[in-house]
Order: structure tokens, then C-alpha cells, then sequence
């Protein structure tokens, strides 16, 4: 399988687009049926809207990356070092955000390559840790995480509309 990673960049129109749309699907793919209806239209509705991509796009402190399949647009990750300094990890922390495939994509392997990708960026740029938080009920998620070598190592929390989602904060040390 060829998988091509490459860099959103915040001056071109085409990718505030794309990216706005890929981040829409790939949420709607992976949490709508087990979300509260108006409270996941509100969320995406603010998460993912244009002027919220373009923001994020322009923060000089996060990156956007697409990943492609076979020439095919398959999904994204985040990534910022921003926050999580005063976590229980190595210092300096990279975040993963956000790392999300459409459904068409999931179990093909994207994700492992992905990870894999995301601990070499890290490792070049020096980065001692990498952090994420994965809701307590996506269990295939975790499953992918702990395979990749990541550890729980605390509990955070998610707003989520109404809603107020548990979380996992998990570390890999570099």
C-alpha cells in the first residue's frame, strides 16, 4: 500500500477546503452513532467550520498533515506543542491532537503508519514525549495506541455540547 503524508499549509484556500471537509467527515465517521444527536451537530458544527481551520492553520504552534492512500485523500493528523507542559512526561511534549481516517480507511494499517510517521517528526524536531487523550469508549483506538507503545497516564475531560466526555491522557516516551 503507498501511503503519502503531507503538509496542510495555511496560505492556500484549497487546503482550508479540503482539510475543513476531510475533518468533518472523518469525525462524523468515526462518532455520530454513538453521540447525542444536537449535541454532535453543535460540536462539528464549531469544531470543524472554516474560520476554526483557518485559525488552527494559522497557529504557528500546530500542524496540519494530510494523508493520502494509493493518491487517495484517507485522512489527517494534528499535531501542536502548546500544551501539556506541566504533564508527567519528558519534556518538550508534542501532542497529538487529532489523528483521523475516513471509515473506508479504517483497519488498512493507515493508522499504525501514521503513528509511526508522527514519532519520527517527533524525534527529528527533539521532542522527548508524545501525548494524546482518546475517549474512554474507543476502545479500537486504545487497542492501537497501547500496540504502539503508549501508556495511560492520567484522566482528562471533554466537552462535548452538553456533554462532558471522560478521557484517557496517554504518553510514549521518545
Amino acid at each position: 500500500m503507498n501511503i503519502e503524508i503531507r503538509l496542510y499549509l495555511p496560505d492556500k484556500e484549497s487546503h482550508l477546503a479540503e482539510l475543513a471537509a476531510l475533518s468533518r467527515q472523518t469525525f462524523i465517521d468515526g462518532f455520530e452513532k454513538t453521540s447525542h444527536p444536537e449535541h454532535f451537530k453543535t460540536y462539528i458544527a464549531q469544531a470543524f467550520a472554516p474560520e476554526t481551520i483557518r485559525a488552527e492553520l494559522e497557529n504557528p504552534k500546530m500542524v496540519f498533515y494530510g494523508v493520502w492512500v494509493e493518491g487517495n485523500l484517507a485522512g489527517y493528523c494534528k499535531l501542536r506543542w502548546d500544551r501539556y507542559e506541566a504533564i508527567d512526561a519528558p519534556k518538550p511534549v508534542l501532542e497529538l491532537q487529532r489523528i483521523y481516517f475516513l471509515e473506508k480507511y479504517w483497519n488498512q494499517g493507515c493508522g499504525q503508519y501514521t503513528l509511526d510517521w508522527i514519532q519520527a517528526f517527533a524525534q527529528a524536531r527533539r521532542f522527548k514525549s508524545i501525548v494524546l487523550l482518546v475517549w474512554c469508549e474507543n476502545h479500537a483506538a486504545r487497542r492501537l495506541y497501547f500496540r504502539a507503545g503508549f501508556e495511560d497516564i492520567g484522566r482528562d475531560y471533554f466537552q462535548f455540547g452538553g456533554e462532558v466526555h471522560r478521557d484517557f491522557i496517554m504518553c510514549k516516551n521518545l
